[in-house]
């Protein structure tokens, strides 16, 4: 009998598939026709009516006259007969191809479908293990089902399937593997490869101010130690200096009294020539002479002590001098 029904509707349906071939639109009496046989097929259970439902859905989006159908309303029908047939991927895509509805009733159904695609696209990641897959679907799945909800608060089974998303979720999130342990060994290692490498410039950085600041601590002691050979040697110099002046102000002092003395002795022996009478000068001293010799000699002895005594106080003003005299430094 099943057989005989297929026998019919493909000889009844033959000549609207060869007209979609010739790419001619449907007279609407065709359009009504094939839209109420979609209808039958897409009740029945039988996998063979279900592709036939499926193809006139498809048929009628293409070649009804304009106007006459609502192309969502077929996209809809469409994607409801992949849903039927367990054909998620196809009838999300006609979902999500769908423009929308006005009427808020029919908006909420649309999402609801969406959402039952979406959920059956996670199950079947799941079972592939593809938890990424797996968790994005399901996440849009709790998004179709919450809008469901927001048009129609009454939808008891877009509430249920938004619960039973959410238990998914949790047993999805429960069921996926950590991260291979060597991926983590391998991040921590590379972790810890950048932290020891900001460390290593930290210390490198404050080794390079630690020796920047101790070159110029050494730059400063050098310059003062410079500055301390410069000023020791200026003192040395000077002392030197005093040392030779004081030498030559001896030597001048030990040589003076001797010319002098000299000196004085070649002109009293000049004077005494001079002075002598002829009587001496033939050898014979006068009591006068011997008195003139006496009173000369005392003079002589009296002009030297008081020269003596005029050098010693000429040395000792020079000493004075020298001591008060102040040092001056060109450092």
């Amino acid at each position: 009998m099943k057989l005989r029904i297929l026998l019919l509707a493909t000889i009844s349906l033959s000549p609207l598939f060869a007209q979609e071939e010739t790419g001619e639109p449907l007279s609407r009496m065709k359009t009504l026709l094939l839209r109420e046989q979609a209808k039958k097929y897409y009740a029945s259970e039988d996998p063979e009516e279900q592709q036939l439902a499926l193809e006139l859905f498809e048929l009628l989006q293409t070649q009804a006259p304009e106007g006459e159908l609502n192309i969502d309303a077929l996209r809809f029908a469409e994607a409801m007969s992949h849903l039927k047939m367990q054909q998620a991927e196809p009838a999300l895509q006609e979902l999500e191809a769908i423009e929308g509805f006005e009427d808020p009733l029919m908006r909420s159904r649309v999402r609801q479908m969406k959402g039952n695609a979406q959920l059956s696209l996670s199950d079947a990641a799941v079972e592939t293990q593809d938890w990424e897959q797996a968790k994005e679907q399901i996440n849009g799945a709790i998004e179709s089902f919450t809008n469901a909800l927001r048009d129609n608060p009454q939808s008891e089974a877009a509430r249920y399937n938004l619960e039973l998303s959410q238990k998914r979720l949790e047993q999805i999130l429960a069921q996926e593997p950590p991260p291979p342990q060597e991926n983590q060994d391998q991040e921590q290692d590379q972790e810890e490869q950048e932290d020891q490498q900001d460390q290593d410039q930290q210390e490198k950085d404050q080794q390079d101010q630690d020796s920047s600041d101790q070159k110029d601590e050494q730059q400063q002691d050098q310059q003062n130690q410079d500055q301390q050979d410069q000023q020791d040697q200026d003192q040395q110099d000077q002392d030197q200096q005093d040392q030779q002046d004081q030498q030559d102000q001896q030597n001048q002092d030990q040589q003076d009294p001797k010319d002098q003395d000299q000196s004085d002795q070649q002109d009293q022996q000049e004077q005494d020539q001079q002075d002598q009478p002829s009587s001496q000068q033939s050898g014979q001293p006068t009591p006068e002479e011997d008195i003139q010799e006496v009173d000369a000699r005392q003079m002589q002895q009296l002009l030297d002590a008081a020269l003596e005594q005029e050098k010693h106080q000429r040395r000792q003003l020079m000493q004075q001098r020298i001591q008060v005299v102040p040092v001056e430094k060109d450092w």
